[in-house]
């Protein structure tokens, strides 16, 4: 599935937060800068 790169940012970044793994999700989003 193909997303906008905005959208990539935050679905690694609500995603993981929904499922209790925020910490994750930050790593995530300070990678895609």
């Amino acid at each position: 599935m193909r997303l906008p790169s905005k959208t990539k940012i935050l679905v690694a970044i609500v995603g993981p937060t929904a499922t209790g793994k925020s910490t994750l999700g930050i790593e995530i989003a300070e990678r895609f800068g």
